[in-house]
């Protein structure tokens, strides 16, 4: 088939993957947050803005800055973060199918005598790329937002290679040409700047100029910029332990000091023994992918003479070996499809290796690593299936080639998708997900804490603090699941309780700024100024980027009275996180205390064009316009704080006053009646509905609530009180 031809599967191949890979995910566009999401998206004020992520840096960096565009677009509504994942899911699986259809065209596989069957390029990259978006182990690179890293370095790598390729095999056209070689090279930048398993991807593209290409004079010049790119992971890895610091502090510097000490403390001997036992689980997971499991209970072996070690490694000898000879088979008989199935064996190995070989992670598995790995698995199926098929041809096999590749993309990805569906249906609920991930792995401590933290959610506190209680009797040094125990006891009004978890946790870890952020939160709970500013300081000083820490140390210092220093609080809340409603909300209230009401205006509509449902700035916002004297705008404002909250009493008394102010006693009359129903002994209240009924004329009524009043008027009331006496009389004897 030519290469006019090939390009009219283009349209259908798309909207076939887009179809069936929308699918597969259509349960989890609604999924929520969960596992490391929290640290890496919701509580991450690094992706509030986007200039917070200048200049480039991080072997990570076009990950966060994804996560920054969403963010910009939807805030946390997790719909715009699970369409991109699979809309980047997509984009790789067809960058799949591109990548061989392109391979089939250059010198190698042209000599080999590949084109001889028009559809076999199709064929081949469809049933691989098909098989490579439905499998069921890519639902934890694309459902788990935070695995983007892993989906988006690989969209990359793919793209780099497939750029190249089209390079590689496009005649004439300088320009174009050009254009294709610099876009694959900054493809390769972006891939190393994604995750660090794309560092194989020079090797990748050196290895496929040499398998698929003739030797030409010249190769390493135009290979050159691609090696150099294998300069960017080390160099952003070691530049912190180095002194040298190109970017603040954050997510990013940490995960990159969390791998350096990896380096330095696991043993690479024991970590590369364990890999062996893991790859082949791995390999039976692509080919059999039953019994998925988030956290894999996978115990680390020490010693190259156990029975699991030794068995796993000579079969992975065999595969190798077997890919070794199939690659040197197809280049003495010249055929594309044992040198495409060798290829991929060898794709697998490679774009694995960063993750499963001398690189210690503590992490010894997780499913997102077969992301890229799996692409070589597909290819090589798919290779040999259609080796099988050109066999039985010769054998007077009586089916056509779009008949065996439908059937066998049908065999092969409806059971494979109807797993990955099913699989999200676990993704999709977040005690369903823990729950089944505690069921497969009861003695590992972290999922016993996560679903902990699930129950929290759902207001099950019982079972949360069973769980915690759980995940410490397997790890005693557990101090964040103490943490969240003191919060559990918080919740159930166990303060004492809370404060003995809280303190356990610091002494497990000293370090711990979230022990010391909700100390302080709790004695400030409690109007223990002093103790929750200086919990909520050492906090700071361990997590200088805590914006919850910071908020509340705000609010301590404006309970006491200290307006400036509250003010620096939240400017400092304001310069990490700009979109903080509560920061924007409380340097409204400062402004409205010092009487700068234009000032708090504005910030109380910044609060509220962020989250328009926000009550409390709504109400303060129409404080604001009463002070200035806009009657109409502050009783637009109250009225919208009781639409979304119709028990706020002091929108109601507030709305009352402004109705008042108005000259609408029958409106004051109404809302005064509404806040006193809520809050039956605000005495502010009683009076300004006796002052509305006196001036409607209802002198009976008015007196009535006069005298409430008078009975109930606290000592700060007093000569208040001796007044409405006064009033009281003058209005009874009116009456007589």
């Amino acid at each position: 088939m030519d290469n006019k031809r090939q390009s009219w599967f283009f349209v259908p191949v798309l909207t076939l993957l887009c179809l069936v890979t929308f699918a597969v995910y259509s349960k989890v566009l609604h999924a929520p947050f969960m596992i490391d999401d929290a640290m890496y998206i919701v509580d991450n004020d690094r992706i509030r803005e986007l200039s917070n992520l200048w200049p480039p840096y991080g072997t990570r960096y076009f990950g966060y800055l994804s996560f920054a565009v969403n963010y910009r677009l939807s805030a946390l509504d997790v719909f715009g973060y699970h369409l991109t994942n699979v809309i980047i899911h997509i984009g790789s699986a067809f960058l799949v199918y591109q990548l061989i259809i392109y391979t089939f065209r250059t010198e190698w596989m042209k000599e080999a005598g590949s084109t001889d069957n028009p559809l076999a390029a199709v064929a081949v990259a469809l049933t691989s790329s098909i098989i490579f978006a439905v499998h069921p182990l890519q639902t934890q690179a694309v459902t788990y937002i935070t695995q983007r890293f892993a989906s988006l370095a690989a969209f990359f790598y793919l793209l780099s290679l497939v750029l190249f390729v089209r390079w590689r095999i496009t005649q004439g056209h300088v320009h174009a040409r050009f254009a294709l070689y610099i876009l694959s090279v900054v493809s390769a930048v972006l891939a190393q700047m994604s995750k660090e398993i794309s560092f194989t991807l020079p090797v990748v593209i050196a290895l496929y100029e040499l398998t698929f290409f003739k030797g030409k004079g010249g190769r390493l010049k135009y290979l050159l910029p691609f090696l150099l790119t294998l300069a960017i992971i080390p160099f952003t890895m070691l530049a912190p332990k180095l002194g040298i610091r190109i970017t603040g502090p954050g997510i990013d510097e940490k995960i990159m000091a969390a791998q350096v000490k990896e380096l330095l403390t696991l043993s690479r001997y024991d970590y590369l023994l364990t890999q062996f036992r893991v790859l082949v689980t791995y390999l039976r997971l692509l080919a059999l992918p039953v019994n998925q499991n988030w956290a894999y209970d996978y115990p680390v072996s020490h010693s190259l003479f156990e029975t699991g070690v030794l068995s796993s490694l000579f079969f992975l000898l065999c595969v190798f070996a077997s890919a070794a000879y199939l690659f040197i088979r197809s280049r003495v008989v010249k055929n594309a499809y044992l040198l495409m199935a060798a290829c991929g064996v060898f794709w697998f190995f490679i774009t694995v290796s960063i993750e499963s070989s001398i690189i210690p992670i503590k992490d010894v598995i997780f499913e997102h690593r077969l992301y890229l790995p799996s692409v070589g698995a597909a290819l090589t199926f798919s290779s040999l299936a259609f080796l099988g098929f050109a066999a039985l041809r010769k054998k007077a096999f009586r089916i056509s080639l779009p008949a065996f590749s439908t059937v066998l993309i049908l065999m092969t990805s409806v059971p494979l998708a109807a797993a990955a569906y099913s699989r999200n249906g676990i993704w999709s609920d977040m005690l369903t997900f823990y729950e089944d991930v505690v069921a497969k792995s009861p003695n590992l401590p972290a999922p016993h804490y996560d679903l902990g933290v699930a129950y929290r959610r759902l207001g099950r506190t019982d079972d949360a603090i069973e769980q915690y209680r759980t995940a410490i009797r397997l790890k005693p040094d557990y101090y964040e699941a103490h943490n969240n125990i003191g919060n559990a006891y918080l919740e159930k009004g166990m303060v004492d309780l809370a404060v003995d978890e809280y303190r356990t946790a610091l002494k497990i870890n000293p370090e711990d700024a979230e022990a010391y952020y909700n100390l302080g939160n709790l004695y400030y709970a409690h109007s223990m100024l002093n103790e929750a500013v200086g919990n909520l300081k050492e906090a700071l000083e361990r997590n200088p980027r805590h914006t919850q820490a910071r908020t509340v140390l705000g609010n301590t210092y404006f309970r006491m009275g200290l307006l400036d220093d509250a003010a620096a609080e939240y400017e400092k809340v304001l310069a990490l996180d700009p979109g903080s409603v509560h920061a924007h909300s409380n340097m409204g209230n400062i402004h409205l205390m010092r009487n700068r009401i234009d000032s708090a205006v504005a910030e109380y509509k910044k609060a509220i064009e962020l989250q328009p449902d926000y009550a409390g700035a709504r109400y303060n916002l129409g404080v604001a316009y009463y002070k200035l004297g806009k009657i109409d705008s502050a009783v637009d404002s109250y009225k919208k704080t009781i639409d979304l909250q119709p028990d706020y009493g002091d929108a109601h008394f507030s709305l009352a006053l402004a109705y008042y102010a108005g000259k609408d006693l029958a409106g004051a009359i109404i809302e005064f009646k509404v806040a006193l129903r809520i809050n039956p002994d605000d005495l502010q209240a009683r009076l300004g509905l006796a002052d509305a009924l006196k001036d409607k004329g209802l002198t009976d009524e008015a007196v009535e609530h006069y005298r409430y009043f008078v009975d109930y008027a606290t000592p700060n009331y007093r000569q208040k009180a001796e007044e409405i006496k006064v009033l009281i009389k003058k209005l009874t004897s009116k009456g007589r």
